[in-house]
């Protein structure tokens, strides 16, 4: 029985944003591509999604979100049902009540890949593409039903050091000053060049590139949150040559400042922040939907 997919979107809400509790009448699947702090809630536990994952929804199960309070989180979700409003079928006994919530994806080797190709399918609209959707979901499932039968060993999370960390909550509290690698070198007790190799090989970004990051990540928020000016919002983050805000906005965000808070303050759009991949195959921060009457 392939399960018929009744909305879908591919989103990056904003930091600390809270969905529910609530309850759903079909079946939802999230995707999570990246480990955050973001929390789920279920009656039975709470998860902190430190790691790639899946979370199953099953319909009439009361579940909440509370997404990382310290930086956007994107995930892909999928509400589906199956025809007739059967339940879902022996072979699948993760979607029974009580079934499991959270699935690491890090041993998944098609579901990610599949997800995204689902969405292509959805914006797309080829011939046939309800079934072929449907198939591509029904083989996410499956997949994750062989992971949920025989889990896989847990891999131990590398943590940050702690002097990274400790820099990267600096920059976080001092956005609007003037920050620099050899002051965030001179915190950590390293050289400034072997801080900066560490945090880069840590991080993935140079310092200099995560400052950046969280000054326009910061700017974003209060576009959305405040009433300032946007010369008053570039000198909140750090920036006193407003053109240079200008200009290093736009490039982060593909929106300029103004632009950027005209879409974005739109309440539908509220939780969500602007994405900076153009390359996608589907259009992203948008909620597909196929079928009418869906709740």
């Amino acid at each position: 029985m392939l399960p018929i997919i009744d909305s879908a979107g591919d989103l990056t809400v904003k930091a600390g944003w809270k969905l529910g509790p609530r309850k759903i009448s079909n079946y939802e699947i999230v995707f999570f591509p990246v480990g955050t702090n973001t929390r789920y809630w279920t009656e039975r536990q709470t998860y902190t999604l430190k790691e790639p994952c899946f979370i199953i929804s099953r319909p009439g199960e009361p579940h909440a979100y509370e997404f990382d309070a310290n930086y956007p989180t994107r995930h892909l979700f999928i509400h589906f049902s199956f025809p007739e409003n059967a339940l879902a079928e022996p072979s699948l006994p993760m979607l029974h009540e009580g079934g499991i919530d959270r699935l690491s994806a890090d041993h998944c080797l098609c579901g990610p890949a599949l997800m995204s190709h689902i969405f292509q399918l959805i914006h797309e609209a080829p011939a046939r593409w309800e079934q072929r959707a449907g198939s591509l979901l029904r083989s996410v499932l499956e997949e994750l039903q062989g992971i949920a039968v025989q889990p896989p060993e847990t891999k131990k999370e590398a943590e940050l050091p702690l002097q990274i960390r400790e820099t990267i909550e600096y920059m976080e509290e001092h956005l609007h000053e003037n920050v620099s690698v050899e002051q965030l070198a001179r915190m950590s007790g390293w050289s400034r060049e072997h801080f900066s190799r560490s945090f880069l090989l840590h991080v993935g970004k140079s310092p200099r590139d995560m400052l950046h990051s969280l000054r326009m990540e910061r700017a974003c928020q209060l576009l959305l949150q405040k009433e300032w000016s946007v010369k008053e919002i570039a000198f909140a983050v750090g920036l006193a040559n407003v053109h240079y805000f200008y200009r290093a906005f736009k490039r982060f965000t593909g929106y300029t400042a103004n632009s950027y808070r005209k879409k974005f303050s739109n309440p539908r759009m509220r939780n969500v922040v602007p994405v900076s991949s153009l390359k996608a195959p589907y259009p992203l921060n948008v909620q597909l939907v196929k079928r009418k009457n869906v709740t």
